[in-house]
């Protein structure tokens, strides 16, 4: 459909979800995020030996199913003291990892959409400022993820 200038500036400007995203975001917490960059832990031990008979569970305290797990990692004392509060059965678990994956799914794509709307908005913004009467020159071409750039001569105002 072809983009009018006048008004449909203002309605890209209302249509951004600026707000849900950062409401995702912090439902989500981009906690187990597959984008996101893998955290590097380093443990600092004496000898080579150490190295060779390092126990990560030991070291962090926790049992050994919990030592891949990026958050909520309880420690062993926490483990015996405390009731697990949530449910304990794989079919919930992977529900609700499917729900997770479905949300941050959702997320990706209200991302991109927003990206895609403030290149348009900027396109049009573009077209609207060519409409002047003073001189420009083409700095950058028009790409599909920017709009073009222009250098205008500065003209004073009297």
């Amino acid at each position: 459909r072809p983009i009018q200038h006048g008004r449909e500036l203002l309605t890209l400007t209302k249509l951004k979800a600026i707000d849900k995203i950062e409401r995702l975001k912090g439902e989500l917490h981009l906690l187990d995020a597959e984008s996101k960059q893998k955290n590097k832990h380093t443990f600092f031990v004496d000898s080579k030996k150490e190295v060779q008979t390092f126990d990560l569970a030991g070291h962090l305290n926790t049992a050994p199913e919990l030592v891949d797990r990026v958050y909520n990692r309880p420690t062993l004392q926490t483990l015996e003291t405390k009731t697990i509060k949530g449910t304990m059965e794989p079919k919930i678990i992977q529900k609700l990892a499917r729900q997770r994956k479905h949300q941050y799914k959702i997320l990706s794509q209200r991302i991109d959409r927003e990206r895609k709307m403030f290149v348009i908005s900027q396109k049009i913004q573009t077209r609207k400022d060519l409409q002047d009467k003073n001189k420009k020159v083409k700095v950058r071409k028009e790409t599909q993820n920017s709009a073009a750039i222009y250098k205008f001569e500065s003209k004073r105002k009297r």
